[in-house]
């Protein structure tokens, strides 16, 4: 009930704006992460990508064991 409440509060009634940030944010998260693959870049970048998807996996695997 509480969270609900709290929700509605952050409501402003404009959703494109709130959708405009989503489409941005993940479209930047997206290249961030594809980038390496996309541009061929060294191995140094392909590396850094190998870190980000096993974070990610760690992460996600945290926290459904948390629930």
């Amino acid at each position: 009930m509480n969270t609900g409440k709290n929700i509605a509060k952050l409501d402003t009634g404009v959703v494109t704006t709130y959708s405009l940030y989503i489409a941005l944010g993940l479209l930047s998260l997206l290249f961030l992460i594809f980038a390496p693959v996309l541009l061929d870049t060294s191995l140094l970048s392909e590396i850094r990508l190998f870190i980000i998807y096993f974070s990610t996996l760690v992460l996600v695997l945290n926290t459904s064991s948390l629930n």
